[in-house]
């Protein structure tokens, strides 16, 4: 199941998967995503025997969300539309909802950056452990994007619809101690304690009987609507704001390194 770009550990019941893209603070590229969907639908396949999950990045970040080079070559080229009735193939956005339904628990062990996509994903973990060298943003509106992989859901169940509401409408990048205190992880520790710690509470859980975690993992989700059917309203959306002129800006600025100038156009 391992990569170059997903490394995959198993440690006894445990999972430990590690996003490699070092050098582009593990942006998700259309590898990454593959293997990620891929190894998930492995793990998953697994249980009980894994038990546990732990994702954690590489370097110096966790996920720096979509690798926005690709997108800016994209800008402008049309895709090939699907024919009637093809599925929509899984993308960096299903990884969420993905997250969220296989039966084993998910530690997300935040050792950097996690912004956009990355961000999401540690919203759709279960449980969440992050260095204090942590950032977090939800940084799709300053690329004139709709939030992903669920997260304009998960982010209130977790911190509150108001917190929420500042994180996604504003961009911002917040640093572990505020994460720790509005409730957005579970703790927050040493870079050099992060693995050691999320590690110790993957084997704890471990230990329980599996299929009583599985099915309290599964109730503890009934309530919420279908991660799925978020996803959808949020690739809708893309599609509303992927032909307008603020998109073009945002990702050209980005690129250029320049402030962008939006016009609502």
């Amino acid at each position: 199941m391992t990569s170059e770009v997903l490394l995959v550990e198993r440690r006894d019941h445990v999972a430990l998967l590690t996003m490699n893209r070092p050098e582009s603070l593990n942006a998700m590229s259309q590898e990454l995503v593959a293997e990620m969907h891929s190894t998930l639908d492995t793990i998953a396949g697994e249980f009980p025997e894994i038990r546990v999950v732990v994702l954690t990045g590489s370097g110096r970040g966790f996920c720096a969300g979509t690798d926005m080079k690709a997108i800016a070559d994209s800008v402008g080229r049309k895709s090939s539309p699907r024919a009637a009735g093809e599925p929509r193939p899984r993308n960096i956005g299903d990884l969420g909802p993905r997250l969220r339904t296989m039966p084993q628990p998910v530690i997300a062990a935040v050792n950097g950056v996690a912004v956009g996509a990355g961000f999401a994903l540690v919203l759709a973990a279960d449980l969440r452990i992050a260095s204090d060298q942590a950032r977090f943003a939800g940084i799709f509106v300053n690329r004139s994007l709709p939030p992903d992989g669920a997260s304009s859901y998960t982010l209130a169940t977790i911190v509150g619809p108001t917190v929420a509401a500042e994180v996604l409408y504003t961009g911002r990048i917040y640093d572990a101690e505020w994460a720790g205190r509005v409730g957005l992880v579970n703790s927050v520790v040493g870079p050099e304690q992060l693995l050691t710690d999320a590690l110790a509470l993957a084997d704890e859980i471990a230990s329980k009987p599996p299929i009583a975690i599985r099915v309290t993992k599964e109730l503890m989700h009934h309530t919420a609507p279908q991660l799925s059917e978020i996803v959808e309203l949020e690739m809708a959306s893309l599609g509303e704001l992927s032909p307008t002129e603020d998109y073009r800006e945002a990702i050209s600025s980005f690129m250029e390194k320049r402030p962008p100038t939006f016009h609502g156009r």
